[in-house]
């Protein structure tokens, strides 16, 4: 996972960022591309210090590094309309910077092949900290909701796609005293890709009744949906509207590869296996 620093200097204080490599040749050249994009259309993004190479990421040691001057300010609080209203305002505003052409949903297809041998080996995990009976249920329950894809033929639609953040959850927005939005923070999850998937985790994170919740404020989240479709220049269409409980929940489905980065952090592990079971389920009720 990545790790943060916060480092007083005689010029400031700082932010280093550091993240583990992904092997993506496109990351660094893409990072400075949205940077001077989002510049360009006055988007309230958190700027990092340029290497001597005059690119946004640092790669050193393995690890890519970005450093940005540490940003005052409050995060998101849950439940505060104002907030939700403009977060939501620029989540739009975000999406319609560009309109590419449409994507399948990369979530969908990483479970299109061999989503039974992945949860076989997803299963083996599951019962080094699980009884036998607990895990047979939570593998039977994500094998239905991989079975959804295929029923709601979901991997053969293609999705309105543009820039997505990735990761816009109230920690990444910060406003000032005046309750103004300032700063989106933490783009490394940024891509090209579908609106809709942002908009749905959006919606799950900025609503929740509160932290490591899985229940919505149903009312709050009715209003950031239509409040972000009055602000878009293309509204969402009911194909985007009706699969937003099936992003969430196969979103939590946890992933083999991202199991095997945890190596010897048992504790930390178990806990993670058994918050995302609850988040796959509970998220269905959206």
């Amino acid at each position: 996972s990545n790790r943060n620093w916060k480092i007083k200097t005689n010029l400031g204080i700082y932010v280093l960022k550091w993240m583990n490599y992904c092997d993506d040749n496109n990351f660094k050249q893409y990072m400075n591309w949205l940077t001077k994009l989002l510049l360009i259309e006055n988007y309230p993004i958190m700027l990092n210090e340029s290497t001597n190479a005059k690119e946004q990421v640092l790669l050193y040691e393995g690890h890519f590094c970005q450093l940005h001057k540490y940003i005052f300010g409050r995060n998101l609080v849950l439940g505060n309309k104002s907030d939700c209203q403009e977060s939501f305002s620029y989540l739009a505003k975000l999406h319609n910077i560009l309109q590419c052409e449409k994507q399948y949903m990369p979530e969908f297809e990483y479970w299109k092949k061999n989503a039974s041998h992945k949860l076989k080996q997803i299963e083996t995990i599951y019962n080094n900290y699980f009884n036998a009976c607990d895990v047979k249920k939570i593998i039977k329950d994500y094998d239905a909701l991989i079975d959804k894809l295929y029923s709601e033929k979901c991997f053969s639609n293609k999705y309105f796609s543009t820039i997505i953040h990735g990761d816009y959850h109230g920690e990444n927005i910060l406003f000032d005293n005046s309750n103004k939005l300032t700063t989106i923070l933490d783009w490394d999850t940024s891509r090209i890709g579908p609106r809709v998937y942002d908009v749905a985790k959006s919606l799950y994170l900025l609503c929740r009744k509160q932290h490591n919740s899985f229940h919505i404020e149903n009312k709050l989240f009715e209003f950031c949906m239509e409040y972000y479709s009055q602000n878009s220049r293309i509204s969402l269409s009911l194909e985007e509207v009706k699969i937003i409980p099936l992003i969430l929940s196969i979103n939590y489905i946890p992933r083999l590869e991202y199991l095997q980065s945890f190596e010897k952090k048992i504790k930390k592990l178990r806990w993670y296996l058994d918050w995302t079971y609850r988040a796959s389920q509970g998220v269905k009720e959206v």
